[in-house]
This record gives C-alpha cells, sequence and structure tokens, in this order.
C-alpha cells in the first residue's frame, strides 16, 4: 500500500512510535495508513500523523481506534483555536 510522504516523515521522527508500528499486524498497518492518508489536506495528513505516533507511544503500541479518533477530535479543536 502506497504511504504519503508526510506520514513516513512524521514516522521518521518518532522513534518509537515506528517501532510500535512495525510490530502492528498487516491489517492494522493498512487500516492506519488509510487513516492518515484519507484526507486530501497535507495539513490534515500531518496532523493525524503526529496524533497517531502520540497515540502508539502513550498506548506502548495498542492502537485503540476509539481513543485516537477522540485524540484527533481534541488535536482539531486545538489546531482551530489557535
Amino acid at each position: 500500500m502506497d504511504v504519503s510522504s508526510e506520514f513516513l516523515e512524521v514516522l521518521s521522527q518518532y522513534e518509537e512510535a515506528n517501532e510500535f508500528f512495525e510490530l502492528l499486524t498487516p491489517g492494522k498497518k493498512r487500516t492506519l495508513i488509510y487513516w492518515v492518508d484519507f484526507v486530501k489536506n497535507y495539513e490534515i495528513k500531518i496532523r493525524r500523523a503526529i496524533v497517531l505516533c502520540q497515540h502508539l507511544k502513550d498506548q506502548n503500541g495498542i492502537a485503540d481506534f476509539k481513543k485516537m479518533n477522540m485524540e484527533m477530535k481534541t488535536a482539531n479543536a486545538y489546531y482551530k483555536m489557535c
């Protein structure tokens, strides 16, 4: 599956999250890549990738999709305030 350059760049900056990401099953990787790259706006892709990496670090590599979506809503609200 093709991965955006934005997602790869963010993963390269979060070494611990990258290690957790590589340990995930191919299906979860595919789902997370799709979640990040589904949007066309590159700023939102970067924001989603950052939220994903922080989530993987905080959850010790366990992807909780419901919690991650809530974290994304919080990040979007913060971005709108700035």
